[in-house]
């Protein structure tokens, strides 16, 4: 997996034209705000915890997109600027130090290229402007080869804002299951154009818990329809050896193959990700700043550089 990742980001750097996108999720700035199930706990007691959502919570797998729902019956035209003016409350970002999370690595491997993101948030873009690099958010639009244009080009850095930016217009959020259906519904703008990004670039999947949701039904739709694309996602491993074997044969269905790091060691991520960043490019990696992932001061650190268990 690690070699097949390696050579396609040798190749982009070499060509330009990157042939990995990163997908970004909530678990890459967990660090600063709610992934998306926290944050609909923390909506839900702002709109004095409905009943029914909480019902739809303390279900065994609760429906997200049901919840969500729920939530948007009851409050409506409030449930954008709560969101903006509380959760994802830009002054959070205010203090946080984002040169020691991993996202800051992503402007130095992808300094001219698409990114994409289900976020609301605005931590991409700030650890973008740190570095004086601006990245354009842009949005579903009709013409469907606008993403392949995009990660085509070597002199522009877009961030694909899957489901919306709720500091921009709270009309173009992405919020309760009626708004997942219309945007997700076949011959979309959405569907039509990350369909066909799926198609044609290899997505390496950060933060993404790629368990059951729409990025996976889409997929599946576009494996369905003859796609050998594949995609690449570091994930976290189980600790039962059978369910590690589940999930990866459930990764494999949808043309995603993972490199796996020790459960709850999500530091890790910056390991593989500055490994990756030195054997493909050592010249930008020399010059990157600071370096998670070669720490000595922490205990028991996992470490490519001395043992590696990174499940492949």
């Amino acid at each position: 997996v690690y070699q097949s990742l390696r050579g396609m980001m040798e190749e982009s750097y070499r060509t330009g034209d990157f042939k990995i996108v990163p997908f970004i999720g909530s678990g890459l700035t967990a660090f600063v705000y709610p992934t998306w199930a926290k944050a609909l706990q923390e909506l839900a007691s702002e709109l004095g915890d409905p009943p029914e959502f909480t019902q739809e919570m303390e279900k065994e797998s609760p429906d997200l997109e049901n919840a969500a729902e729920i939530l948007w019956n009851v409050g409506k035209k409030q449930i954008g600027s709560i969101l903006r003016d509380k959760i994802f409350d830009l002054d959070k970002l205010e203090g946080q130090n984002l040169r020691r999370q991993v996202v800051n690595i992503l402007p130095a491997m992808f300094p001219n290229s698409l990114l994409i993101t289900t976020n609301f948030d605005k931590t991409i873009e700030r650890v973008f402007s740190y570095i004086g690099k601006p990245i354009d958010p842009v949005y579903p639009e009709p013409n469907s080869d606008f993403l392949i244009e995009i990660s085509s080009q070597n002199n522009r850095c877009c961030l694909f804002k899957v489901h919306g930016d709720i500091y921009d217009n709270l009309d173009r959020i992405v919020f309760p299951r009626s708004h997942y259906e219309r945007v997700y519904k076949a011959g979309s703008p959405l569907v039509n154009s990350l369909g066909k990004l799926f198609q044609e670039r290899s997505m390496l999947f950060l933060g993404a818990s790629l368990i059951t949701d729409r990025t996976l039904d889409l997929l599946s739709r576009i494996r369905n329809a003859g796609s050998i694309t594949e995609h690449f996602a570091i994930l976290q491993c189980s600790d039962n050896e059978g369910e590690q074997v589940n999930r990866r044969n459930f990764l494999h269905e949808y043309g995603i193959q993972a490199i796996f790091y020790p459960s709850g060691d999500h530091e890790s991520i910056s390991v593989i990700l500055e490994h990756l960043f030195e054997d493909v490019k050592p010249t930008g990696f020399d010059v990157f700043f600071p370096k998670l992932g070669t720490k000595r001061d922490v205990y028991n650190r996992f470490d490519w550089r001395n043992v590696c268990p990174v499940h492949k």
